[in-house]
């Protein structure tokens, strides 16, 4: 399903204006973006849980030439779906 998919999806379910929901949703999207990049989790009941974790400094290997390759710590987003959303995709 794309953006646009989703936008009329929703607008068609709730009767609300598609530019509405458009606006609603990338307004949704920008909400979780910035409180994620600034260390705060956000979790919606029944979907699921969107946060940052620290991944460690380590050391890789180039496949190609199989020389050993360090890559630094860093944060990275993490999305944890609900049980209830697990259920629902197990069906």
């Amino acid at each position: 399903m794309t953006k646009r998919e989703l936008v009329l999806a929703v607008s068609g379910a709730a009767d609300i204006p598609p530019k509405a929901v458009e606006m609603i949703l990338n307004t949704t999207v920008e909400t979780i973006i910035d409180a994620v990049a600034s260390g705060d989790s956000i979790t919606i009941p029944g979907f699921g849980t969107f946060f940052t974790k620290h991944r460690a400094a380590r050391v890789c290997r180039n496949p190609k030439t199989g020389e050993p390759v360090k890559v630094d710590a860093c944060e990275v987003p993490v999305f944890k779906p609900s049980k209830m959303l697990k259920e629902a995709v197990k069906r």
